[in-house]
Order: C-alpha cells, then structure tokens, then sequence
C-alpha cells in the first residue's frame, strides 16, 4: 500500500531506522520507478547524525507508484519496501488552490445579495417537483406543432413585399413585384409602367375623352371605310 499522494516533480524524503538504532550502519536503497525499472536515484542513505536512522531523497518525474526498496548491507536481512503514489498534485497543492480560490471569491455582503436574487433550494426543489418528464405522445404533439409553425413561417415568407425591381423569380411575389417598381424592372408592376410609358400615358391608357380601345378602333374603322355619299 503506497504511504500517500505525492506530486510529480516534487522530492519525496524517504527513511529506514535500524534495529536497536545501530549506529554507523551502511544502508543502501534502490528506486524503482512507475514502470517499475531501477529510475538510478537510490544508494547509499545519509545517517542522522547518531540516532541509527536514516534517509534519502528521489524526485518522481511520472505519475504512478514507485516504490523503494531497503537493505541493511552491513547486517543483512530482509528489506524493507515502501510505496509511494506519484499524482499531478498532492494535499499542499490542492489547499494552495482552494486558498487562491477563497481569497479571490466573493464578500459576503455579494454573497448576500446573489441569495436575495436566487430561489432557496427548497424553493427550487419544489418548483422542480411540480414538472414531470413529458411522454413520448407529448413529444410527438410537439414536435408536429413544431414542424407546422415552421411551415406556416414559409408560407408567412411568401406573402412578404419584396425588394424594388427584385430579380428573383421563386414565388408569386417576386412575380408581382412591388409597387414602386420601375420600368428597369421585370415584374408585372415593372411591365405595367413599361407599357404605360410606351403609349405616352402616365395613370391610365384612356385619352382625356376617355375613349376606350373599343371607341379608338371603330373611330379608325370608320376612316378607314368612309360612308358613300349619295
């Protein structure tokens, strides 16, 4: 079992006490790293001044479990194994995270005022609780309400004026155009005009006598075959 949570790039002091706090002993270790090969930062451990205890440093550079191992070379006898969880981060990084957090979170008086403006959580448990899951036969009425109003936003398009002497030819307004269409134009509205100013009419193809085409033909009619004059 690893002996806690250790931030990678950070040293990691490790100890060894030898029985009876022998003194004077060499004492040898070997550092595994996460992939369990000799990582080369273990040998011979420091004594504590005289208290027959001992103790080196590694520095991880990969998250995962290292582990050590301890010899007493001088006595012999069975090694002593440690372990040792290698993570991003470790306990003093994460309160120096919360810390940063608090000093620069809000002051209870903005703490105060955001709860006036916010529903109590009961408030909002309760409202919550008043709406159900909608059913499957709710979500198809929806979703054909949905599909007709998109349809009825097309149709609603289609009835829109278009632009002056719009080029389009899509739907029966850009057919029809608009009323300030010019005889640049294209649509009937455009035509309309076009042929009004090809008769020499402004507002309308009557003349000041209001003759119709009807009159004006049997008029020409009548030139053309005078009556024989008896």
């Amino acid at each position: 079992m690893a002996t806690g949570t250790y931030k990678s790039g950070v040293a990691i002091i490790y100890t060894y006490q030898a029985v009876g706090c022998a003194t004077g002993k060499t004492i040898t270790s070997i550092v595994y790293d996460e992939t369990h090969a000799d990582s080369a930062q273990g040998g011979v451990m420091a004594e504590i001044g005289t208290t027959g205890r001992y103790w080196k440093a590694f520095t991880p550079d990969a998250e995962g479990e290292w582990i050590v191992t301890i010899t007493n070379t001088t006595d012999g006898g069975g090694d002593v194994v440690k372990a040792y969880a290698v993570a991003g981060h470790d306990v003093d990084s994460i309160g120096d995270a919360v810390a940063a957090i608090t000093a620069a979170g809000p002051t209870k008086a903005e703490m105060d005022t955001a709860h006036g403006l916010l529903a109590t959580p009961a408030q909002v448990a309760t409202e919550l609780g008043t709406y159900d899951a909608p059913t499957m036969a709710e979500m198809d009425t929806a979703h054909a309400l949905l599909a007709t109003v998109a349809k009825q936003d097309v149709i609603d398009g289609y009835h829109d004026v278009p632009a002056e002497d719009g080029v389009p030819d899509a739907t029966i307004r850009d057919v029809v155009g608009k009323k300030t269409d010019t005889v640049a134009g294209t649509s009937i509205i455009a035509l309309a005009k076009q042929l009004l100013a090809d008769t020499g009419t402004t507002g309308s193809i009557r003349g000041a006598d209001d003759d119709t085409l009807k009159t004006l033909s049997d008029q020409i009619d009548a030139v053309s075959a005078p009556a024989m004059v008896g």
